[in-house]
């Protein structure tokens, strides 16, 4: 993927999520980065918000079909699911704008920085020991080209 598709994806994404919801975006893992295979791959994100609840409780209403049924059924379980645990949860296989497969995790700021920092079950900072991109900084802090 070419730093002028990271672009094309960075606008499919938001124009498909609220970016007033979504602090960070990082992508990590073998679809983000150019591969000698050069085959289509899943595209792994993670979704850095500053509330879960609130971000899921929106997404619903926009990209239900992102959640699985189980999820939509008993909402309370992606809630526990964003408290506990790794404290991410992803929405797997979704075809974004018919064009890219994306798998996209979502964990608040307070958790994301508590496992960065403490290492407290290394589910985010184990991703964050290879290379990420960031596709989005809402606030710029990272780099100047958001």
């Amino acid at each position: 993927m070419s730093n002028i598709c990271h672009e094309n994806l960075k606008k499919m994404l938001l124009n498909n999520f609220n970016p007033n919801q979504i602090k960070y975006i990082y992508g990590y893992g073998s679809g983000i980065f150019p591969q000698k295979d050069n085959k289509p791959k899943m595209i792994d994100l993670i979704f850095v918000v500053d509330d879960t609840i609130n971000f899921h409780w929106h997404n619903l209403q926009k990209n239900k079909e992102h959640y699985s049924k189980l999820a939509t059924c008993f909402k309370p379980l992606i809630n526990h699911l964003n408290d506990h645990g790794t404290q991410l949860y992803y929405n797997p296989n979704v075809l974004l704008e018919n064009q890219i497969n994306i798998k996209y995790g979502v964990i608040s700021e307070f958790n994301f920085l508590k496992n960065l920092n403490n290492w407290n079950n290394l589910f985010v900072s184990g991703r964050f020991h290879k290379p990420v991109l960031c596709l989005y900084d809402k606030n710029k802090v990272l780099n100047s080209s958001n």
